[in-house]
């Protein structure tokens, strides 16, 4: 088990943000993981009182193949959260469940390529679908 906390101040002209975060990793059998986390969000804009705002993500990740060094992984995820944005580009606030899940496919030990895909349901019946793609070289 692993624990892992952080905070951050951001400092801008008409607003000032402090996250506070953590992180609990499970290490489950079979190389798989469990990490739940949670965000506390506290912002002061410009003619407005201080909020807090929660959000939180659990992700389960597993492994699916193996042949030699090369691995093939998954990850499943879900998060909730809520933001307000009206200050600053006017998209306003909202509260929203999001959805995902991804694959790993390790090529060696320094290189990789993954995968991922989101759904985010927010409030006023908008979503959001996001998708990604990287390649990874360790050093």
């Amino acid at each position: 088990m692993e624990f892992v906390y952080g905070q951050h101040w951001y400092w801008y002209q008409a607003s000032r943000i402090l996250t506070l975060n953590g992180t609990a990793i499970v290490y489950l059998p079979r190389d798989s993981t469990l990490s739940m986390g949670a965000t506390g969000v506290r912002s002061t804009f410009s003619g407005t009182g201080a909020e807090w705002r929660p959000s939180g993500i659990t992700r389960l990740g597993f492994p699916l193949a193996n042949w030699g060094e090369k691995r093939l992984s998954g990850s499943v995820f879900f998060a909730v959260g809520t933001e307000d944005f009206a200050q600053i580009d006017q998209i306003g606030r909202f509260a929203s469940q999001t959805y995902g899940g991804g694959l790993r496919f390790q090529i060696n030990a320094r290189q990789d390529v993954a995968g991922y895909a989101s759904y985010q349901k927010r409030t006023e019946d908008r979503t959001d679908t996001s998708f990604g793609l990287s390649y990874g070289i360790h050093f």
